[in-house]
């Protein structure tokens, strides 16, 4: 039997908690309520429990201090957060810290119960082998169902898709195919999606997969789902009669999943459709249709049904609109450098773009990608830049995709641009401020030594009167005033050592002449070295 402890400052709550949940069908027991997180976590040092169920707000230690705090201690305790409240830092940080789940008021009894049933298996499958065993085999069939989902997706490696009978697909990768309708299917959560939200993306997805389950499974005679990166990939095999009912469904798993704006701010779900097919082997050409009607609501919108839609003109060539004199322009910009030129002229391709009728969201995403290579190469050939901007290509293409409108895929596109053209600035800078570095290097290393402009200008290649200029136009200071600076700096820190006489450290950092030093000294310090030594040291 697992120990439950429910943590929570309504009462009522607790109690619906409790009632909620089928204690014996789980196999769980309760063995302590509290009402603030500082009861929570004595009751934790005490019972010890397997789960914890804890409200995300409470007096005492909230939910996210109760968790850290208790991991501390027993890093095996999983926790399920309970909220009402509509915070997306909440859910960051709750997975953070290894939350199994984060379940919204008000709570619904499958809910909760699904939930601490996956969490029982996990430990049902801890402690015993053959339960291990059995779990190994679920994931080696797993896999192959993913890998057969993945190579529909791909549109690769399906040969065997045209040559096979239905039962022979069966048979190889354990599913249930039957004769009727095969039809691909995509959901796709948008909302402002960073690269670290990457867990929190991973959540979403699993929440999003049980309405499918929920919404889809009792409809179809074989349903089959991949999550990828960042949206989920369905194929359903279902019977004519279904097929209106299907439609409603998916209306359905947007109008629930909807809900989880709760969680995360702006958030919106678009699910895409292939043609639905008559023949498996099709399933393919129905996939390719499912993205390219994903890619199309930058175009026709998003946050609804997303049909492939015959109509949409998807033979429209990107010289149509990149010719060849508004290509020879961007150069131009490019080779003069002139970033706000180019800024203008990717606003007034957007401008275009939004003026096209019938495009489809891959002409769009084909045309940013075409323009920000352009940018890139052209900023390699003609900026001389020795960093490496190659690397931003692969981010700006993972990027696009997480856009949702064509406002959208240009304002990335500007602010990868801008980004790249940062980098250049300052790789630029660098190049010229590379002889000043290195004399500066010179002086810092060889301050006690004889010292001239003459000298360190031709180690830096440079003539002395150009390299006068440009070092006190990067240092603020002119030659001399920097070597000084160095030399008084190092003689205020030999100070700090009363065995070393005031004559004694002018010859260490480079003065010949003491009188010239004491000079020096209280110019730049307003004390003379004795003095400067009795006030600090």
């Amino acid at each position: 039997m697992y120990k439950v402890l429910i943590a929570d400052d309504e009462s009522k709550v607790c109690q619906l908690i409790k009632n909620l949940i089928d204690w014996d069908k789980l196999n769980l027991k309760n063995v302590a309520i509290a009402s603030d997180g500082i009861m929570a976590l004595e009751l934790i040092k005490l019972h010890q429990p397997d789960i914890v169920i804890t409200d995300i707000k409470m007096p005492g230690y909230e939910g996210i201090e109760l968790i850290k705090k208790v991991k501390e201690i027993y890093p095996n305790i999983d926790f399920v957060i309970v909220s009402g409240y509509q915070h997306f830092d909440y859910a960051q940080n709750a997975i953070k810290y290894g939350v199994k789940d984060y379940l919204l008021k008000p709570l619904k009894e499958n809910e909760i119960n699904a939930t601490l049933s996956k969490m029982i298996e996990k430990y049902k499958e801890i402690d015993s082998e053959k339960s291990q065993q059995e779990k190994r085999q679920i994931e080696d069939l797993e896999r192959l169902k993913d890998e057969f989902l993945t190579n529909i997706y791909n549109g690769s490696n399906m040969e065997f898709l045209k040559e096979a009978h239905l039962n022979e697909i069966n048979e190889k990768y354990h599913v249930n195919f039957s004769e009727g309708f095969y039809q691909s299917i995509i959901v796709k959560p948008d909302f402002e999606y960073q690269a670290n939200d990457f867990e929190l993306m991973s959540m979403l997805l699993n929440k999003i997969s049980k309405i499918i389950d929920e919404n889809l499974s009792d409809l179809c005679s074989e349903m089959l789902s991949l999550s990828l990166e960042d949206r989920i990939f369905i194929i359903v095999n279902y019977q004519a009669e279904n097929k209106k009912k299907l439609r409603k469904a998916l209306v359905n798993i947007i109008d629930e999943s909807h809900l989880f704006r709760d969680l995360i701010e702006n958030l919106m779900i678009t699910i895409s459709t292939g043609n639905a097919q008559l023949c498996l082997e099709d399933i393919i050409q129905s996939s390719n249709e499912a993205q390219k009607a994903l890619m199309d609501r930058i175009v026709t919108g998003y946050g609804r049904i997303s049909e492939y839609n015959e109509g949409i003109n998807r033979k429209k060539s990107i010289e149509s609109i990149l010719f060849f004199e508004k290509r020879r322009e961007l150069i131009n910009f490019i080779e003069d450098f002139n970033a706000v030129e180019i800024k203008n002229w990717i606003t007034d391709i957007e401008k275009a773009m939004l003026e096209e009728p019938s495009i489809s969201g891959q002409f769009v995403l084909d045309m940013v990608v075409e323009i920000f290579e352009m940018i890139m190469y052209g900023l390699k050939n003609h900026t001389k830049v020795t960093t490496c901007l190659d690397d931003y290509m692969t981010e700006f293409h993972a990027a696009i995709q997480m856009q949702n409108s064509i406002v959208a895929v240009f304002e990335i596109t500007g602010q990868y641009v801008e980004k790249m053209l940062k980098q250049v600035i300052d790789d630029r800078k660098n190049q010229s401020n590379r002889p000043i570095r290195e004399a500066q290097k010179y002086i810092n290393e060889h301050y006690a030594s004889s010292i001239n402009l003459e000298e360190i200008s031709t180690m830096v290649g440079f003539n002395a009167t150009y390299f006068s200029t440009l070092f006190k136009k990067e240092t603020g200071l002119n030659f001399l005033e920097y070597v000084t600076s160095v030399r008084i700096k190092a003689a205020k820190q030999l100070l700090s050592d009363s065995r070393k006489s005031t004559l004694d450290i002018s010859f260490q950092v480079g003065y010949k002449d003491f009188k010239h030093f004491t000079k020096q000294f209280k110019k730049i310090t307003g004390l003379s070295p004795s003095k400067y030594r009795k006030l600090y040291y």
